[in-house]
């Protein structure tokens, strides 16, 4: 054959196929996200510090979200460098298209949480499916992921966060228990009053006149139940509330709390024994965050007079602090905390309920600042500043009275650390640094036997000794342990024991050296109460149910249980004489407790 003949391939060259986009390597955003779910499950279902969930579940979106799309713009080759950069444009767009028109208590945090892990899983699942698929269809297919992946989030509304970190939510369309707690209140206007107003309004023996009872511990005296709660406790009363992480106060039959009602913060005064409004207090004032929704923080505090009826001192969320009479609801005096304080508001609100001590109401304001004076002390009768004491910052406790060696003074655990002032000159007795101006304080001191001082800072749980050799005080740590991670929920001691809840679950330790002797009992982030009499614990879950157990060292034992109120549950409950007090952000009821026999 000739060479000059052509053979059939060189004569009908193959006709010039379509590139096919080059296969990208999955491993990185692969990786990624399995280790973003893998640490969502950790910290979902193993005991660890709240904030650290918290910190895990919104900071680790974020960090996903940002390695995602510098491994997408850098390494990413089957789309050109345009078409990816488009694709970072649609995501930045998609979010703020989603946070415009999701509800509006939908926040960014939320989003943080909830949205972004599902936009960068199902944005990786669609490039593993892509397989050979045309750049067109990649690129359409991945505008197609972020745009269906964020539009759920637009069918909700959000409450806030559970202790867990996780979001509370409730379809869009859905009046909130605000919205219905108004709406009824709009109808009926203020219940009608069955007796009087008295003029006096004075303490009696067995009141619960301030934050966690007479003594802020958490303890109740003088009260014996029944433990048979075969036929659970039936309800007094029971009636929707305005918004608020507020407990009560009670003061022979009136019974006072905060609460948000629309764009107006209110004190309100209940007769105990109806749940009837005697007398409202109000302030165009609204404090809301995301994360734990609207309505004041604060207790009220009682504050007896020298003669006729006495006061109330309360502090709103947004830094109203309101001197008002027990019997009236009419203003002694008001001040703004923010000006007197030198900073802004706290991101989660005022939260410190006012102590009285002596002629003074004492409240921390925790507001960031250059002029920090965030240890506050006014005077009861004028309204006067007495004295102000600079103090650390993201803190969310409340003043601690204490009586250590034989001295009365005052305890604020801070960023800071632990700090003792004298009352009645704010002068410093002594300190105990523990600085973290990162996170959060928000569980009360608590003294022990005028020696010593519990303390939970983040994931640690502290005995701090405090030691006096004529002037000069010395604070000493003598315990700590991880097993026993209070957050903000609250704990009391009997019996060389100290009772609580271990981020979620209920515990019990050795007050002498922090063992842990039991731990039991799933009730999420709530709060209790101690029967020292009787050697009970009263448990208010988080999800409103009343769990009654046994206060003993041996092991965990549950003795009853019945469900009070609907709905996430933080507030402290009161005992007094007998009732029990439960409220949330939704409800408030009365339930008598069966006397024992």
């Amino acid at each position: 054959m000739s060479s000059d003949v052509l053979s059939a391939d060189s004569a009908f060259p193959p006709a010039e196929l379509p590139a096919r986009p080059a296969r990208a390597r999955l491993w990185f955003p692969t990786f990624m996200v399995l280790l973003y779910w893998a640490a969502f499950l950790t910290v979902k279902y193993v005991d660890v510090p709240v904030f650290a969930r918290f910190i895990t579940r919104a900071g680790g979106g974020l960090l996903l979200m940002l390695t995602f799309i510098i491994w997408w713009l850098a390494f990413y080759k089957p789309l050109g460098f345009l078409q990816r950069l488009l694709c970072v444009g649609i995501v930045i767009a998609a979010t703020v298209v989603s946070r415009l028109l999701a509800h509006r208590d939908f926040n960014v945090i939320a989003l943080m949480i909830l949205g972004v892990p599902v936009v960068v899983t199902a944005w990786t699942a669609l490039l593993h499916l892509a397989g050979s698929a045309s750049r067109e269809t990649r690129l359409l297919g991945v505008i197609a992921v972020i745009v269906l992946a964020w539009a759920p989030f637009q069918l909700f509304r959000m409450y806030g966060l559970f202790g867990d970190t996780e979001v509370e939510l409730d379809w869009r369309w859905n009046p909130s228990p605000e919205e219905r707690f108004l709406s009824k209140h709009a109808q009926t206007g203020a219940p009608q009053i069955t007796q009087p107003v008295v003029s006096d309004v004075i303490e009696q023996p067995g009141d619960w006149p301030a934050f966690r009872g007479p003594n802020r511990d958490s303890i109740v005296r003088g009260t014996h139940i029944s433990t048979d709660w075969s036929t659970p406790p039936k309800a007094l009363w029971r009636q929707f509330a305005g918004p608020a992480w507020s407990s009560m106060i009670v003061i022979g039959e009136r019974l006072y709390t905060q609460e948000q009602r629309g764009e107006t913060e209110v004190v309100v005064c209940l007769d105990a024994s109806t749940g009837h409004e005697l007398w409202v207090h109000s302030d165009k004032i609204r404090h809301q965050d995301g994360e734990s929704g609207a309505g004041p923080r604060g207790t009220p505090a009682f504050a007896p007079a020298a003669r006729g009826s006495g006061r109330i001192v309360a502090l709103g969320g947004a830094g109203t602090l309101n001197c008002l009479d027990a019997a009236t609801g009419a203003v002694i005096w008001s001040k703004d905390l923010k000006t007197d304080a030198g900073g802004g508001k706290p991101a989660w609100g005022f939260s410190s309920s006012p102590l009285i001590s002596g002629k003074l109401a004492i409240v921390f304001a925790g507001a960031e600042g250059d002029d920090q004076k965030n240890l506050l002390a006014y005077n009861l009768e004028s309204g006067k500043l007495e004295w102000a004491v600079p103090d650390g910052q993201m803190a969310y406790t409340s003043p601690q009275p204490a009586v250590l060696q034989g001295v009365p003074q005052v305890l604020s655990w801070t960023s800071l650390g632990l700090k003792s002032i004298d009352p009645e000159s704010g002068k410093t007795l002594w300190e105990f640094p523990k600085e973290n101006k990162n996170m959060w304080r928000a569980i009360q001191p608590h003294p022990i036997d005028g020696k010593g001082v519990l303390i939970c800072a983040e994931s640690d749980f502290m005995r701090v000794d405090v030691t006096r050799t004529d002037s000069a005080w010395t604070a000493t740590e003598r315990w700590r342990t991880d097993k026993f991670k209070a957050s903000f929920n609250d704990y009391a001691i009997h019996d060389g024991c100290i009772y609580g809840f271990d981020g979620g679950i209920f515990a019990c330790i050795d007050l002498a050296n922090g063992a842990r002797k039991w731990k039991g009992g799933h009730y999420e982030h709530g709060q209790m109460l101690l029967l020292a009499d009787q050697a009970l614990i009263l448990v208010l879950t988080e999800h409103g149910e009343v769990v009654l157990l046994a206060a003993t060292p041996e092991k965990h034992t549950e003795l009853g249980m019945f469900e009070a109120i609907d709905g996430k549950t933080w507030n402290h409950p009161v005992l007094v004489r007998g009732r029990l007090f439960v409220r949330n952000a939704a409800e408030i009821a009365c339930y008598p407790l069966p006397e024992r026999k």
